[in-house]
């Protein structure tokens, strides 16, 4: 925070905009790129049309600018404000908008990688023991303010976290690339199901093997479709595991966990994150990032607004999907 203040007096009366941030470390300060790198990007993702078409009296190069600062600091829309001089319900209309439009575009592209470009990335340790391995799988939990409604509360409620969360499923390559990213669902779904309605074993060949932690209970469904899954063995009714059983299982954890702490913590680590989410019949935070977001959107159903739908339609109108409570007792 006290660098952005710095930054902002060195701008002196400058607009806060991409051409006055006068080098690198500035530029990758407050959007983690060079100030190549943000030209590059801008121009791949190729949105300045789309952006256009919001009305805004900003430039879209700008107002791309102050979507990357946001989602880099996670500072709050009110310094914003005074950063970029313009209201903070400006600036949540303005995030909100460019979120949209890249999700448009990107949820087109396709990040799964062929398994041929898999084994060429893959580490040498890791292929002389995992050369089959596909994917990485792995779940992340973000944790939501309670909701008021008993049935919304058990939908929510996560027994691993003790707390109400969202939860996700990411895939990752051996190389450490993120290659999968599931919809967000209710805290209380089951790992199994989860991985099950990603509908990633859509992206699976035969003789693929899925690696996974133990609460991935999904060795069966992975049969079906002629391909294995590769996790730490269980105890079962043993006291101890035998010599050959905890070296496969430090085979396993050596390739698989080094690679999700990594990558699960680098999502965790987002600032956007840091808050937690809020749910129906409970105001968002002052400034909340995603509070901010959905109370500038409004339905289209019966002219209602975001925050008086119920619960499970607010979740799935923001890419969450909830379950019914015949869905839950049936997980």
């Amino acid at each position: 925070m006290n660098k952005l203040k710095e930054l902002q007096d060195s701008l002196g009366k400058k607009a806060f905009i991409p051409e006055n941030i006068s080098n690198d470390t500035q530029m990758k300060a407050l959007t983690g790129f060079t100030k190549e790198m943000f030209s590059c990007v801008y121009s791949f993702l190729n949105v300045e049309v789309d952006l256009q078409t919001g009305n805004f009296f900003k430039r879209p190069v700008d107002i791309f600018f102050l979507f990357l600062v946001k989602l880099r600091t996670g500072i709050s829309n009110e310094f914003l404000s005074v950063l970029f001089e313009i209201s903070d319900s400006t600036i949540s209309r303005y995030f909100t908008f460019v979120t949209t439009v890249l999700y448009e575009k990107l949820k087109l592209l396709h990040i799964f990688s062929s398994k041929s470009k898999v084994v060429e990335s893959m580490p040498r340790q890791f292929y002389s023991e995992n050369r089959d391995c596909r994917v990485i799988v792995d779940c992340n939990e973000f944790p939501i303010q309670k909701p008021n409604s008993p049935a919304e509360q058990q939908m929510t409620f996560s027994f691993y976290k003790n707390t109400n969360t969202l939860k996700g499923m990411i895939g990752i390559m051996p190389s450490g690339t993120i290659s999968f990213i599931s919809p967000l669902y209710c805290g209380s779904i089951s790992y199994k199901e989860l991985f099950i309605k990603s509908q990633l074993m859509d992206l699976l060949e035969p003789n693929d093997v899925v690696m996974a932690d133990k609460g991935f209970q999904i060795e069966q469904d992975l049969q079906k479709i002629s391909c294995k899954l590769k996790c730490p063995k269980f105890l079962n009714d043993c006291i101890q595991f035998d010599a050959s059983d905890r070296i496969e299982n430090c085979k396993i954890s050596n390739g698989h966990s080094l690679i999700i702490v990594l990558k699960s913590t680098q999502l965790q680590e987002l600032p956007l994150w840091h808050e937690i989410l809020w749910s129906r019949d409970q105001r968002p935070p002052p400034g909340g990032h995603l509070a901010a977001q959905i109370e500038s959107q409004q339905t289209e159903d019966n002219g209602e607004k975001d925050d008086n739908l119920h619960f499970s339609k607010r979740l799935e109108k923001h890419g969450v999907n909830a379950f019914s409570q015949n869905e839950i007792e049936h997980f």
